[in-house]
């Protein structure tokens, strides 16, 4: 007894056909041929209830406000450095 395991994961919605064909060696009247089908889909999901938000917009908003506070640190430190001399 053989096992055989096929996995297909499609790029596109769509159906698919194909073969799997095995063949035994030493007896050429063994072949077998294993018709593969499959269809793919995609579904709609719909979520109530959740506040959107562009993450776009939100990453580059708190990339700025990390930005300005490197630079208030910076010169903070710098004008704590001045008074020290």
């Amino acid at each position: 007894m053989v096992s055989l395991e096929v996995k297909f994961i499609s790029r596109e919605i769509g159906k698919y056909k194909s073969q799997v064909q095995l063949f035994i060696t030493d007896n050429p009247y063994e072949n077998l041929t294993i018709d593969l089908k499959s269809e793919t889909y995609a579904e709609l999901i719909v979520l109530d209830g959740l506040e959107l938000m562009n993450t776009k917009l939100k990453s580059i908003n708190e990339r700025r406000e990390s930005n300005a506070k490197s630079r208030r640190s910076l010169k903070s430190n710098s004008t704590t450095r001045g008074n020290q001399n």
